[in-house]
């Protein structure tokens, strides 16, 4: 045991600074020097850490704001723009289809249907409400496209329904429903939770490490929304049936007309299309791909048949030759 300790008790801190007692420290001495060393690089380091948290929350705050500030002033830009024409605001484009989201095709597709003028922006795909696509219209945005193409209706005066029947009407409407609510979703988990690899690494334009983040992150958000629109909760083999028995109601429905009914396109043809073509063109060895090709090769001409009325560039689009982007009439707008 050390004796040390208690020889030295009697030495007070007076008999320390008067010099009476041996200017030596003891063990608890070394203790308390040690301890208030400590506190200090904790105090120092914690108040490093402190600057370095507040700097780096005011170097994000300082981008958020000039980024709010650039997207306000670009806002104001599209605002002027879209006196003279619809800004389409949309995903980029794919490697092998205008674009991979067949509401953004749809829309697309409506605009060229009608001719009503566009310009195309992908560098803000989401609007304000957080759903793609959206567009600018008299300084007025938008979101979902049902309700872009009803207002675009009424602005520019268009009824691509106009020739038909009461009764075509509501199958137009159901068909309609079945592209957007029932169909798209057997898309959805084919490309992002099935096959993943051939969207992310073949279809879509993305630099590599967004490719990786989409690979890890999107299975689960589609499979976790499938699940509540309820398809997602039965098995990959009944969703295929399910698809398959859509697949062939719209063939079934379109038989030999070169559009939906007949030699005339209405507007549901925009949304049959739009989903259509994802699954012929952008869905390389999917099911529905080959169920098309092999079952109902009537609606591989069908998508042929609007791809040639409305789509003739489509090739110089995928290759950015002539591609509807606002930036060729920007600069008369700033």
């Amino acid at each position: 045991m050390d004796t040390t300790i208690f020889s030295k008790a009697p030495c007070r801190l007076w008999d320390y600074m008067s010099g009476t007692c041996e200017k030596d420290t003891s063990p608890f001495e070394d203790q308390v020097i040690s301890l208030t060393e400590a506190a200090s690089k904790i105090a120092s380091e914690n108040a490093s850490l402190c600057f370095g948290i507040v700097g780096m929350g005011t170097l994000g705050l300082t981008c958020r704001l000039y980024v709010n500030a650039m997207l306000h002033k670009q806002l104001q830009l599209w605002d002027r723009m879209s006196k003279d024409y619809v800004i389409l605001h949309q995903f980029q484009r794919a490697t092998i289809i205008p674009n991979l989201s067949p509401f953004a095709l749809k829309l697309e597709t409506y605009l060229r249907m009608t001719g009503i003028p566009y310009k195309v922006d992908t560098s803000e795909p989401y609007g304000p409400r957080g759903k793609a696509p959206w567009v600018q219209t008299e300084g007025r945005t938008m979101s979902d496209s049902e309700l872009i193409i009803e207002h675009l209706n009424r602005r520019f005066k268009k009824n691509l329904n106009a020739k038909l029947q009461h009764g075509q009407i509501g199958v137009a409407k159901t068909v309609q429903i079945m592209m957007d609510e029932h169909l798209y979703w057997g898309i959805q988990l084919w490309r992002y939770c099935w096959d993943p690899d051939v969207v992310w690494t073949k279809i879509q334009k993305v630099p590599f490490h967004t490719a990786i983040f989409g690979r890890i992150c999107r299975p689960t958000k589609i499979a976790n929304m499938a699940w509540h629109q309820g398809i997602g909760k039965h098995t990959r083999e009944d969703i295929i049936k399910i698809m398959e028995k859509d697949l062939r109601a719209i063939s079934a429905i379109i038989g030999t007309n070169k559009f939906l009914f007949g030699n005339e396109v209405c507007e549901t043809d925009a949304s049959v299309f739009g989903t259509l073509a994802q699954v012929l063109w952008a869905m390389p060895g999917s099911p529905f791909e080959k169920f098309i090709c092999s079952e109902v090769p009537n609606l591989k001409t069908y998508c042929e048949n609007m791809k040639a009325a409305y789509w003739s560039d489509w090739d110089q689009v995928l290759s950015n030759e002539k591609i509807y982007e606002y930036t060729s009439v920007i600069d008369k707008y700033k």
